[in-house]
């Protein structure tokens, strides 16, 4: 269960946010294989949000030099939106490349390639 001292490091709800706290009470009790499903999940997951998110904004550079003057981009809501919806899904890579990064890092330190 989570105390109020666990929330207050985070601010704002955000996806790299939830994933650090559920990642922070779960790992202790993971064994080397949860954990290199992990790191191998989420690196995977990542590579593959990347690419298909630089298609999406590719894509969405293409609508915007295209769009006249009555387009889905001419006002600050439309646009704002969208780079909102871009920063939530950047920001849930993050924190999957987060854990993936601290999985692989827990793999070396149990099967005892650091000193502790």
């Amino acid at each position: 269960m989570s105390t109020a001292k666990d929330l207050e490091r985070f601010e704002v709800f955000r996806p790299a946010s939830a994933l650090s706290l559920l990642w922070d009470q779960a790992r202790p009790s993971m064994d080397v294989r949860t954990l290199q499903w992990f790191a191998d999940g989420a690196s995977s997951h990542v590579a593959t949000q990347a690419m298909h998110l630089a298609g999406w904004v590719e894509s969405l550079a293409c609508v915007v030099v295209v769009d006249g003057t009555v387009g889905s981009f001419q006002s600050k809501e439309g646009v704002s939106e969208q780079l909102f919806s871009l920063a939530s899904q950047i920001d849930g890579l993050r924190g999957m490349a987060v854990i993936a990064k601290e999985a692989n890092f827990e793999i070396r330190l149990k099967l005892g390639e650091f000193d502790k």
